[in-house]
């Protein structure tokens, strides 16, 4: 579980840093002639740091026994709230069809 909870939290701040670093070229060095589709990458970019601070925020556990499934929040939304995990862990789902 600290594996994955490790994993996870690293791999959703560096695709954090990399759309920030997408954004900050698309406002900035974009060529004239990529104009047109800017804001569609900017959306995208936006949509996926979203989703990724909602991954990390609510870095959960999902265990499956006897047809139920029990959700165990690691990440440090438990810091903060039950509510706080679980509006991160919907965060997490609703931007994906989006970008």
């Amino acid at each position: 579980v600290e594996f994955v909870k490790i994993s996870i939290t690293s791999l959703g701040i560096s695709g954090i840093f990399f759309n920030s670093v997408l954004v900050y070229a698309i406002l900035y060095h974009s060529p004239a002639s990529l104009k047109i589709y800017a804001c569609f990458f900017f959306a995208s970019a936006c949509c996926d740091i979203l989703s990724l601070g909602a991954v990390v925020m609510s870095t959960a556990n999902e265990i499956v026994f006897d047809g139920s499934c029990v959700i165990e929040f690691l990440g440090p939304c438990t810091l903060i709230s039950e509510e706080a995990c679980w509006i991160s862990y919907g965060l997490t789902y609703v931007p994906d069809p989006l970008s």
